[in-house]
């Protein structure tokens, strides 16, 4: 909780890390959405509450996991 999250893309392709199970999901994007650059990567300073964070790629949907938040 707090802490500078780096979530990198090792990909050849653009890459989002959006909150959320997927398009539909009411919540999408709504907590972090980020966009990565093809081999590239982004910080992200995390002002979440403890819990679990489902996340996934907008650009590629089968890209998906799970972000977990400790106090």
């Amino acid at each position: 909780q707090g802490q500078e999250i780096l979530v990198l893309n090792n990909l050849t392709t653009s890459q989002t890390f959006t909150n959320g199970n997927g398009s539909g999901d009411p919540m999408e994007g709504k907590i972090f959405s980020l966009d990565l650059k093809p081999d590239g990567f982004a910080e992200y300073l995390s002002n979440l509450s403890p819990g679990n964070y489902s996340f996934y790629s907008k650009n590629d949907p089968s890209i998906k996991g799970e972000l977990t938040v400790l106090p």
